[in-house]
């Protein structure tokens, strides 16, 4: 019988089920998320571009208040792993000890010149920077954030399609396009994928 013409009351129960399986999918990407293993990007001879970025605006109190919602973005240029962290502030205090949790020591890491970032070179990285204020690239190095950069207006792409840049399951979402990234490059491996880990979160 096509959903149009099901009782309405039944109607309800099936979307309220849908939308339940649903948080209860994202619910295993975020899970798998925090079990991976940390310092997974860069190495010697690989290049790490990182970027921050204001992903969303919420507004609390009726709308008298807004809450900025900042992320920073981590992409390895070789093999284009990836991760996205939710931070508070985006200053050096934030956001070093984030790189230094994710990006493996060694790893020549590419940012802009934001003040945040001043000191990698003393943490056990190769740091280099490229003025955005003169060009997108460096002419002379080849430096950029391009690749992260294209990355943030993917993440931003797909959560307005999905409608929720200033909902409340907006971190939800953003997991699951992480995962998505990293476990479901087509429909065939995210299925096999989503199914695997459940039954690692959940075994028998």
């Amino acid at each position: 019988m096509p959903a149009s013409r099901l009782p309405a009351m039944w109607q309800v129960c099936a979307k309220v089920l849908v939308v339940q399986y649903f948080r209860y999918f994202r619910d295993i990407c975020s899970w798998k998320l925090l079990t991976l293993e940390e310092q997974s990007l860069g190495g010697e001879g690989h290049v790490v571009q990182i970027d921050e970025s204001v992903v969303a605006k919420r507004k609390y109190n009726r709308g008298k208040r807004v809450k900025t919602t900042w992320v920073l973005g981590l992409i390895d240029v070789q093999t284009r792993d990836s991760v996205v962290v939710y931070v508070e502030k985006r200053d050096r205090c934030t956001l070093i000890p984030e790189i230094k949790r994710y990006v493996k020591p060694g790893t020549t890491n590419w940012t802009d010149g934001w003040k945040a970032y001043i000191g990698l070179n003393k943490e056990g990285y190769i740091h280099r920077t490229v003025n955005h204020s003169k060009n997108f690239k460096d002419p002379r190095t080849g430096v950029c954030t391009n690749l992260i950069e294209g990355h943030w207006n993917k993440l931003k792409r797909y959560c307005r399609t999905k409608n929720v840049m200033n909902s409340k399951f907006f971190f939800e979402y953003v997991d699951e396009f992480m995962w998505s990234e990293k476990f479901g490059r087509d429909a065939h491996c995210k299925f096999n994928n989503m199914i695997l880990q459940i039954k690692e979160k959940y075994p028998c």
